[in-house]
């Protein structure tokens, strides 16, 4: 999510079922109820909810800058693993593949080229 979403109301609880009131929290986003804490206890809640945000961000480009230094100091003997994860189903994964494969100089499949890196 590319951003904290709240569900910022006072009656959501009393207009939705469980099933609906799950769904909000399923999609991520995060229940702020009207009224029930002060503008400054809502601010610190969602000043809160971007911090964290952020610090799963830098962890992922961590993650992401360390798979890939590694994938490149590997090198030749990384290519035929790159070009398998292309075709896999984790996005993330296919997206350090083409970066990897890209950095290495090894010109990407058609396929990745042309359907957007989308298997």
């Amino acid at each position: 999510m590319p951003f904290p979403v709240f569900a910022y109301t006072s009656k959501g609880p009393l207009l939705l079922d469980q099933h609906g009131f799950d769904r909000v929290v399923n999609a991520g986003a995060k229940w702020l109820f009207k009224n029930k804490y002060g503008p400054e206890t809502e601010a610190l809640q969602i000043g809160q909810a971007i911090d964290e945000l952020k610090t799963q961000r830098s962890k992922w480009r961590w993650v992401r800058k360390n798979a890939m230094d590694a994938l490149v100091r590997i090198g030749e003997p990384a290519k035929p693993a790159l070009l398998k994860t292309l075709n896999g189903g984790d996005r993330f994964a296919r997206d350090c593949a083409v970066e990897a494969l890209m950095t290495l100089g090894m010109p990407l499949p058609e396929s990745v080229v042309s359907e957007g890196g989308k298997s």
